[in-house]
């Protein structure tokens, strides 16, 4: 009797194996094609970024007159024919914007501002031609060309803090609650409460304490507001922060602060100086374009969050 063979189909591995038994091969499969996938979006990820940040990024701020006479007075390789063209451009455009000011009513007390602005801008150019034609002289001494470059050291000192319009930090906040207390409340402006003050626009506060360094300034200042405002303004760089965060006190010692912090400075020094001064808050309409080139938001809701 013939004993009957049956015959085994060779497939994978030498034997016709269940639908089942090949899971683990695919499975393994679908994770390598799964961890490609995501290496690859990490790679490609900041790419895409940076391309839509370009895409979509708001508009450079213009430079100003004042902008070109600062980048030439600061530069080395500027010379005096080119330092000359830019002073004679920020004229131009400073007779323009008084012309203007006037036709349209403006306070006396800016154009005198603007006018004192101008002549300490004269005298600090006059200055530089001089440091430049003494450096340039073929008789030049070190000791010329040395004054010339403490000179632009100078500038450059003062102007390597301000902040880059084009190029602001942000962060998102929580939305905060504005509490308002007696002093504020009689703070609204109205024909009635105008120019009428309280004992507590004159009394020092946490934040606009009267130390002996906003004490010492509003001295030197002459306990004047026009000064005292002038000083703020030119001193003071603005932050882009939130609230108040660090005071009168830290604001001077770091010639830098946001709105709040420098507001506190300035009437810190006014109130040291016997001149009753108060916050008052309100709004401003700004053009949606404005906004987010200067908080550097791609969007109003993230603008807003600032």
């Amino acid at each position: 009797m013939k004993s009957q063979q049956q015959t085994i189909p060779l497939t994978q591995g030498g034997t016709n194996r269940p639908p089942f038994m090949g899971m683990g091969a695919r499975f393994l499969r679908a994770v390598t094609m799964l961890l490609i996938a995501a290496l690859l979006n990490t790679s490609l990820a900041p790419l895409v970024h940076a391309a839509q940040r370009k895409l979509h990024a708001p508009p450079k701020v213009a430079a100003t007159h004042e902008d070109n006479y600062r980048t030439a007075a600061i530069d080395n390789s500027a010379s005096i024919q080119a330092l000359q063209a830019q002073a004679e451009a920020l004229r131009a455009h400073w007779r323009q914007l008084r012309e203007t000011w006037q036709a349209a009513g403006v306070d006396d007390a800016i154009l005198r501002n603007q006018l004192e602005i101008e002549r300490a801008f004269e005298q600090r150019h006059a200055q530089h031609l001089a440091l430049l034609h003494a450096a340039l002289a073929p008789n030049a001494t070190a000791a010329d060309k040395r004054a010339l470059q403490e000179f632009l050291a100078e500038q450059q000192e003062n102007t390597a803090s301000l902040t880059d319009l084009n190029n602001l930090p942000w962060q998102s906040l929580k939305k905060l609650r504005l509490e308002t207390d007696d002093t504020q409340k009689s703070a609204a402006i109205s024909p009635k409460n105008k120019l009428s003050h309280t004992a507590a626009d004159l009394a020092p506060t946490p934040d606009a304490p009267h130390t002996d360094a906003i004490q010492k300034l509003a001295a030197e200042l002459g306990h004047n507001p026009h000064r005292i405002w002038q000083w703020v303004r030119n001193n003071i760089h603005w932050l882009p922060t939130h609230g108040s965060v660090q005071g009168a006190q830290d604001t001077l010692d770091k010639k830098a602060g946001n709105a709040a912090d420098t507001t506190s400075l300035l009437i810190a020094l006014l109130r040291a100086s016997s001149i009753p001064a108060r916050y008052v808050y309100g709004s401003v309409d700004i053009p949606v374009e404005k906004i987010l080139n200067w908080t550097g938001t791609q969007t109003p809701e993230a603008a807003q969050q600032i």
